[in-house]
């Protein structure tokens, strides 16, 4: 397997420049999508706020930058577990009638997440700068909590990928539960402390995945550091398990669906 994941770079990168185009052909703003989601959503949640609809909440820092930090890092995550279940749907067809190592389908799905986590967290920099705030020294270890968080994303979305190539009933019930944890997990709120609250966010993988990654860039100080290394070392135990499931899952599934 780790083979095949060398093997496959030049593969996964052609795929890969291929999803991009495909993805933005006929799309005026190109990119910019990727850019303007975040920024429109914090600005809907912000309204909201200010119109009293719900309450926002003290925090350490400015609630519009805390809420826009938590969208981002969200967004990486949901990016993390939908780009695998894609990537395979996208080629299942031709799986069944080309040999190639399926391993390029993962890689060229990591290296898409990669890319647009990149231009999120370069967003983030770019209005932290605009707005004149110093930029903390522990800002160049969040990287270290997105890749955690990519790694997350990426165990989800290869453990249901099997049954997203044969039921689409997968990828349309998670993005119901992707409803559910997004309240679930501390995006526009801190971390509950008290319970039943508190319970639900310490059973929750995302929280101290996102909440660390939130307070690396600003500098706060780290609160779930325990939290995030134990589901970290939990996450990289899992990739390998969940890219061993893929690869012997395939070769049956594909039979199925090309059939």
């Amino acid at each position: 397997m780790a083979r095949d994941f060398v093997g496959s770079r030049h593969l996964a990168y052609r795929l890969l420049i291929r999803s991009l185009r495909s993805q933005y052909r006929q799309s005026l703003l190109g990119y910019f999508w990727v850019v303007i989601a975040p920024i429109a959503a914090t600005g809907v949640l912000l309204f909201l706020s200010k119109q009293n609809v719900f309450r926002s909440v003290e925090t350490t820092i400015p609630y519009g930058l805390y809420l826009f930090a938590g969208i981002l890092f969200w967004q990486i995550f949901t990016d993390s577990y939908q780009r695998p279940i894609q990537w395979l749907s996208t080629y299942r067809l031709v799986m069944g009638r080309v040999n190639f190592p399926r391993e390029a389908l993962i890689l060229g799905a990591l290296c898409e997440v990669l890319i647009q986590a990149g231009v999120r967290v370069s967003m983030l920099l770019f209005v932290l700068l605009w707005l004149g705030r110093e930029i903390a020294a522990t800002f160049l270890l969040a990287p270290l909590a997105i890749m955690a968080l990519i790694g997350l994303g990426l165990v989800v979305g290869l453990v249901l990928a099997p049954l997203g190539l044969l039921y689409g009933d997968v990828e349309r019930g998670m993005n119901l539960i992707m409803v559910f944890w997004f309240v679930m997990t501390p995006v526009v709120y801190p971390p509950p402390v008290h319970w039943p609250a508190s319970l639900l966010n310490q059973v929750n993988p995302v929280t101290p995945l996102v909440v660390t990654a939130r307070e690396l860039v600003f500098g706060t100080g780290l609160t779930q550091l325990g939290p995030f290394v134990v589901v970290s070392t939990l996450v990289i135990v899992t990739l390998f398990v969940g890219s061993l499931l893929v690869r012997l899952a395939l070769p049956h599934l594909v039979e199925r669906v090309s059939v």
